[in-house]
C-alpha cells in the first residue's frame, strides 16, 4: 500500500482485487440493466485499477477513487458511431465500494455513448450547471447499488444461518447506510444537491423514465 492508506482488518478481507473483479463487474452491469440502463455497450468499455498515485497523475482530484476517460469517433460509411473508453478505479478498495464508484463511472459511459449534451459539454448552460446535472444523475449508480446491498444484508440479518451471517450482514448494512445517509445530507452541488433533486423525481417516476429524460436531455427542467 501507497505510504498515505491503510486498510481495517475488515475491508482487508473484503477488498476488489485482480481475483474477484470480474464477478463484480458483472454483478454491476447485471442490476444496472435491471434499471434500465441496458443498453450501455460494455465491448466499448475498459476497466483498470489504479493506485492512489496513478490517479492522481490521471486526474487531478486529492481524493478521486474513480475516473470515466473516453471519446466518440465515427467508424464506418453509414456513419455508425464507436467508442474509445477507460474506467479507472482505485485500488484496494471494499467490494461494495468498488461497485459503487463503478456503478457511477459507467453511467458516465452511458451518457458518453448517448450523446447527452449534458455529458459532452455542449449545452448553452453554464458549465456549473450542465456539469451538476451530469455527476448528479451518474451519483444514480452508487446510490442504486448501496441500495440493493443494504436490502440483501437486511435480508439476511433477519434470517441467518448462523451469528457469522448476521455478523457480516450488520457490517454491511452500516457501511450501505453510512454512504446513502452521506448522498442524502450532502451540499454539494453535485453529488449532493442536485442527485437528491433527480432522486426525488426519479421517485416520482420511476427509473425507465428518468432514463429516458437524461436521454431527451429533459433533466434541466427540474435541475
Amino acid at each position: 500500500m501507497e505510504p498515505d492508506r491503510y486498510i481495517c482488518p475488515n475491508c482487508l478481507s473484503n477488498e476488489i482485487s485482480k481475483h474477484n473483479i470480474v464477478e463484480h463487474i458483472d454483478r454491476v452491469y447485471s442490476v444496472l440493466y435491471e434499471k434500465g440502463f441496458n443498453d450501455i455497450q460494455r465491448d466499448h468499455i475498459t476497466i483498470e485499477l489504479v493506485s492512489k498515485a496513478r490517479m492522481r497523475e490521471l486526474y487531478q482530484e486529492i481524493d478521486a477513487a474513480g475516473l470515466h476517460s473516453g471519446y466518440s469517433n465515427i467508424w464506418n460509411e453509414q456513419g455508425r458511431t464507436g467508442f474509445n473508453q477507460k474506467i479507472y478505479v482505485l485500488d484496494h478498495l471494499h467490494y461494495i465500494e468498488f461497485e459503487a464508484i463503478l456503478a457511477h463511472e459507467l453511467i458516465h459511459g452511458w451518457q458518453l455513448q448517448q450523446n447527452i449534451d449534458d455529458y459532452n459539454r455542449q449545452s448553452t448552460e453554464s458549465d456549473e450547471s450542465s456539469k451538476a446535472r451530469t455527476e448528479g444523475f451518474a451519483q444514480l449508480g452508487s446510490y442504486i447499488i448501496y441500495k440493493r446491498r443494504f436490502e440483501e444484508a437486511k435480508i439476511l440479518y433477519e434470517s441467518p444461518k448462523n451469528s457469522i451471517e448476521k455478523d457480516t450482514a450488520r457490517i454491511i448494512m452500516r457501511l450501505c447506510r453510512f454512504h446513502l445517509k452521506i448522498a442524502k445530507e450532502s451540499n454539494d452541488p453535485m453529488y449532493g444537491v442536485a442527485f437528491n433533486k433527480i432522486l426525488e423525481h426519479k421517485r416520482k417516476v420511476g427509473w425507465l423514465e428518468i432514463i429516458r429524460e437524461a436521454r431527451m436531455d429533459e433533466l434541466k427542467k427540474y435541475v
